[in-house]
């Protein structure tokens, strides 16, 4: 079941790019009401009572670098995974009411971004989760780049720009990231068979002084993706930029 909630929205997307003009905005809602419903049903069948990890999946990727395709469900991000399901549903819906240029894209790379977004809570190895964190970046690229508004204020960068600006500055983050979770698996390792699963790499620990600086680096990416304040300089003209 983990698997049709987090790839059911890219299949709906990839059918919507044949569909007719009008077809697609409410094909694409009705995915993600597809999606909303099968996270609702998992809602209902968590046992709350269960500490651990439910409805898992976990397959070697790339045996030889310890990557594994490994998803699952616990008290935390079930409703994170709700909550996604919900707000993309909200947004196709609005969207759909509104006359968009080549809709099929559009909504592909609407549904897209739900998939990457769904993958990031799910995933349960650490290369995978920053895999499907960068990944949003993609279709959020085409969909500010090609359907972005251009409200600026006089003086303002364009929609173009702003939407530069907002891929740099989450572009550098990720950097980051990806550098602290490559090293957590060395660091963890120390000698024995590299791994990425999250739940291996907090049983073997890292010494203090590299938690202090991996947590700062994974800070970072969360910090302006966020976005927090002093890293946050992306955010209004990419807001004013947004298609929607």
């Amino acid at each position: 079941m983990i698997n049709v909630l987090l790839w059911l929205p890219l299949g709906f997307g990839v059918v919507g790019l044949f569909l007719p003009r009008r077809a697609a905005g409410w094909w694409a809602v009705l995915g993600t009401i597809a999606t909303l419903g099968v996270a609702v049903g998992m809602v209902i069948g968590f046992d709350s009572g269960n500490a651990g990890l439910q409805y898992t999946v976990d397959t070697p990727w790339i045996p030889g670098l310890g990557v594994d395709y490994s998803l699952g469900i616990d008290g935390l991000n079930l409703f994170l995974v709700l909550l996604t399901a919900v707000l993309w549903l909200g947004g196709v819906a609005f969207a759909a009411f509104r006359e968009q240029e080549r809709p099929g894209l559009f909504y592909f790379l609407m549904l897209a971004a739900e998939t990457a977004t769904l993958g990031s809570f799910l995933a349960q190895d650490l290369l995978l989760f920053v895999l499907f964190f960068d990944l949003m970046l993609v279709p959020f690229y085409f969909l500010f780049g090609m359907w972005g508004q251009d409200r600026r204020p006089e003086g303002g960068p364009s929609a173009s720009a702003a939407t530069l600006k907002m891929i740099v500055y989450t572009l550098i983050g990720s950097l980051l990231m990806l550098v602290a979770a490559i090293a957590t698996a060395i660091i963890a390792a120390n000698g024995h068979p590299l791994t990425f699963s999250i739940q291996a790499l907090q049983e073997q620990g890292l010494p203090l002084g590299s938690q202090r600086w991996i947590f700062w680096f994974f800070a970072a990416a969360f910090l302006v993706k966020m976005p927090a304040f002093l890293v946050h300089g992306w955010m209004p003209d990419a807001y004013r930029a947004a298609p929607l």
